[in-house]
């Protein structure tokens, strides 16, 4: 829902994967840049974040930043029916971690180059090309806490010449 010019989602019960939306937009070679903040409550792996470069609902890349201050990167592949970790759980000191906390969540991909920020520090790059699809959109997920929220005030994109 939109509430006082956030977009507010709400994971309602307590899973161990993902839920995601996808833009009406594509995009290829870009910078992709998210802004949200965790819900009064929120505790452990709760977290939020992008996901890019699907090719369809099936599969993708997973960029997300948990309650308790650590992020990762990993792939989402349904036929093979599991999760391919790039970047395992790493704690980062510039995540404002636990509830009320905002984050500025960013992602360069250009080529297999993939490049990970978040407010504002580089955080990693790597190469893989596993997926070069062009569609995107945010991402929750609430393995501790049913009802966790997160508000996103912004999502922006640019693309890469």
């Amino acid at each position: 829902q939109v509430d006082d010019g956030q977009f507010v989602i709400t994971s309602k019960n307590i899973s161990v994967g993902e839920l995601w939306g996808f833009t009406a937009n594509t995009i290829e070679d870009f910078y992709l840049e998210i802004t949200g903040t965790f819900g009064d409550t929120c505790a452990g792996r709760d977290r939020y974040g992008l996901i890019f470069r699907a090719p369809n609902y099936d599969e993708g890349y997973l960029f997300t930043i948990a309650c308790d201050g650590n992020y990762n990167l990993r792939i989402w592949d349904s036929d093979a029916g599991e999760y391919n970790t790039l970047k395992g759980w790493t704690s980062s000191d510039v995540i404002d971690s636990g509830s009320g906390g905002t984050n500025r969540l960013g992602v360069m991909a250009e080529g297999s180059l993939i490049t990970g920020y978040i407010n504002g520090k580089k955080l990693f790059e790597l190469n893989d090309a596993t997926f070069s699809g062009d569609q995107f959109g945010v991402l929750i997920a609430s393995p501790n806490t049913a009802g966790f929220t997160v508000s996103l005030s912004q999502l922006v994109y640019w693309n890469l010449p």
